[in-house]
Formats: C-alpha cells, sequence, structure tokens
C-alpha cells in the first residue's frame, strides 16, 4: 500500500494504519485541506476588501495548515507589507522563495521592495539582481532596482537601468516621471564630470605655481653658487713670490 503525505508534508505509510484509523486519517487531512482552502479563500475575500488587518489570522492559520503552498506566502507577506511590518513581510517573501518552484523572483521582488522600504538599499540591491537572474524578462524590476542605485549614488547604474526598462518594456509605466528622472541623473553626472575637471584644472594649476616659485628659488641658489665660484676664482689668481725678501731696517 502507498504512502500519504499529509498537508504538513510528513509522510505516513498506510499499511500500518488500522482500517479504521486509516479511514480517520483520509477525512481528517481531507478536512485540513478543505479547512486550509476555507481559511485562504476567507482571507482573499479580506484582502480583496482592503482588510487587511482580518486577513492576517488567516493567512497565518492557513500557512500553517498548508506550509507548501507559496501563494499564502506571497498574499501573507503583502499583508506585512500593506502594515507596514516590512520584517515579517521579508522573513515571510524569503520562505515563499524557498517553497516556490516557479515565479521565485516574484518573492526576490517583493523581498527588494521591503529592504528598499527599511533603507536596507544595498541587500535590496541583492535581490533585485537575483530577480533579474531568474527572470530577465521581469522588466519592472529594472525600475525598482535603478530607485535603489540612486539611494546609493550609483547613478550612471541608475541611468542603465531606467533605460533598459524603456527600452524593453512595450508600454512601460510612469514614462514621464522616468524619463525627468533620467534628465535629473544626467545633469547630476555632468555637473560632477565639470566639478572633477575644475578641479584638476585648479589641481594643475597649483601645481604649476608651486614648480614656479621653486624654480625660481632654486635659480638664486644656483646663481649664489656662481658668485662663490667667482671668488675663488679671482683669489686664485693672485700668486704668491717664490722668494720672501726681508727688509732691513
Amino acid at each position: 500500500m502507498p504512502a500519504c503525505q499529509t498537508e504538513g508534508g510528513a509522510v505516513i505509510s498506510l499499511q500500518k494504519l488500522k482500517p479504521a484509523v486509516l479511514l480517520f486519517f483520509i477525512l481528517s487531512v481531507s478536512l485540513s485541506g478543505q479547512e486550509s482552502r476555507g481559511l485562504r479563500t476567507r482571507a482573499d475575500e479580506l484582502l480583496r476588501e482592503n482588510k487587511p488587518a482580518e486577513a492576517l489570522p488567516l493567512y497565518i492559520s492557513a500557512k500553517e495548515q498548508n506550509p507548501r503552498d507559496p501563494d499564502i506566502y506571497r498574499n501573507l507577506g503583502y499583508v506585512y507589507e500593506l502594515l507596514g511590518d516590512y520584517e515579517n513581510a521579508v522573513k515571510t517573501y524569503q520562505q515563499g522563495s524557498t517553497v516556490a518552484s516557479l515565479d521565485k523572483d516574484i518573492f526576490y521582488n517583493a523581498m527588494g521592495r521591503c529592504l528598499f522600504k527599511l533603507e536596507r538599499f544595498s541587500e535590496a540591491e541583492v535581490q533585485y539582481d537575483k530577480a533579474l537572474d531568474y527572470n530577465p524578462s521581469n522588466y519592472a524590476v529594472y525600475v525598482n532596482r535603478a530607485n535603489v542605485r540612486v539611494e546609493l549614488r550609483e547613478y550612471q547604474k541608475a541611468i542603465n537601468d531606467y533605460s533598459s526598462y524603456l527600452s524593453l518594456e512595450r508600454s512601460p509605466q510612469q514614462e514621464t516621471e522616468i524619463r525627468k528622472m533620467l534628465g535629473l541623473l544626467q545633469g547630476i553626472l555632468e555637473e560632477e564630470k565639470a566639478r572633477i575637471a575644475a578641479e584638476e584644472a585648479q589641481r594643475r594649476e597649483e601645481e604649476a605655481r608651486q614648480k614656479a616659485l621653486l624654480d625660481s628659488v632654486l635659480s638664486s641658489l644656483d646663481d649664489v653658487g656662481k658668485e662663490t665660484q667667482s671668488l675663488s676664482a679671482g683669489a686664485e689668481a693672485i700668486e704668491e713670490p717664490d722668494i720672501i725678501i726681508d727688509l732691513v731696517d
């Protein structure tokens, strides 16, 4: 007789169960599954009615009864987001990413979104990288990663991401705002280039001034050396007589 897997993932050999116990077990598993689906259905209804606080305990119960359903993690994480509990949202999405066999990029993107809210920008960028590695056609992630890179002052990378989104997405959302952001970022980079060029020109000018001053001082020192040599040469021109004559009074 084959084994049976419960909603919680446990595997039980049906050969070891007596008929009455077996019937009870099958009914319990069936009712548990129905209860889980019922909880999730009601929670989904409350979420659609914009009642996340009421949906929260139902999703938590549904997750406990069916911990292998990635959609429950996705909705539960979203409820935490709506309630502003981003830490629990990140944890829930992380759990969901390990359960999901498909659409992992949705969980990575959601984690990045919550980490952004928590101002953990470097961690958010990592999650967006993972989302695009898993699904490069999830173009919306480019915008989210670009937003993070603006916060990290990685302006050129942000420009690349915004531009990628506009070129890849057939009907880009918020196109006007994105193009405005691109203009602002390009202006910042131009100003930065101008500032660096001005600082470099000032540095070279200062170096030239210092060099001219040093050359002037070195030239003076060289002239002193020439005068010393001239005096020395004059002294050498005076010849001592071969015979010294003593004068007699």
